[in-house]
């Protein structure tokens, strides 16, 4: 029965997650490929910053590979399908009138749950990893190989930090009739999240900043205490999206 659920939920998002992957792999094999454009446009450009900083991440090439990647589009288009692929997990069931169909099957809530969440995570782990590997290849064969046991560090922070903000959509989407409200109330709570980032000193408490890989890059290392309290946190909000699913009536 899991697998039906399963199955069921990859076909009713099966236009999200088309366009998931489509957007996350192009952009991963664009960005190797857009490299000599962009340091060109970096050094000579009158109306762009050029400070050292800037000219340094450019310059070496992992460098611009992280910044690029861990650093901007696969957490930014993360977040974004997370609030697509999540908002709908109960509210769009709500909303279509199909909830009270689904829950006369013999199968429990739970059961019911844990399908929906594993479908939408699922589809985020492998299109944030097909394209991860897609980057690396495109930056092979247009002749800049990066070895893959140092980039694969930034992969941890990034996996652990999408199923914490999957786990928020799906809380919002058991509060909420309506997709739209639960998307909208998730984006909130997503800015709320994004304050530290701001704070120089409170940064590493900001899950998009452990997206971004800044504390591998701090660190040297994987930060592996702070992802068990990534994934800590995405269960306790999977656990109360679950005690209030099974609560409410609808």
């Amino acid at each position: 029965m899991f697998w039906r659920l399963f199955r069921k939920e990859w076909k009713e998002n099966r236009f999200v997650i088309t366009i998931w992957f489509l957007v996350i792999v192009v952009a991963a094999l664009a960005i190797p490929l857009s490299y000599d454009y962009l340091l060109r446009l970096v050094e000579t450009s009158p109306i762009l910053p050029q400070s050292p900083e800037v000219l340094a991440v450019f310059r070496e090439y992992r460098l611009y590979l992280w910044s690029q990647w861990f650093g901007k589009n696969a957490y930014q288009n993360a977040t974004i399908f997370a609030v697509l692929l999540g908002m709908g997990m109960v509210a769009g069931e709500a909303g279509r009138k199909t909830i009270d169909f689904l829950l006369t099957k013999p199968v429990s809530r739970a059961l019911i749950w844990a399908a929906k969440f594993a479908a939408a995570g699922l589809a985020l782990w492998l299109g944030l990893l097909v394209s991860w590997a897609g980057l690396l290849l495109s930056s092979h064969l247009n002749g800049r190989p990066v070895a893959w046991g140092w980039y694969w560090q930034g992969l941890p922070g990034l996996l652990a930090g999408s199923t914490l903000l999957l786990a928020v959509v799906a809380l919002s989407s058991t509060l909420f009739d309506d997709r739209i409200k639960a998307g909208a109330a998730a984006v909130g709570i997503f800015l709320v999240l994004s304050i530290p980032s701001w704070i120089p000193n409170l940064r590493w408490l900001s899950v998009f900043h452990q997206m971004a890989g800044h504390e591998v890059l701090q660190r040297g290392q994987v930060p592996w205490l702070t992802i068990l309290v990534l994934l800590g946190l995405a269960a306790g909000l999977y656990g109360l999206g679950l005690a209030i699913f099974r609560r409410r009536e609808f």
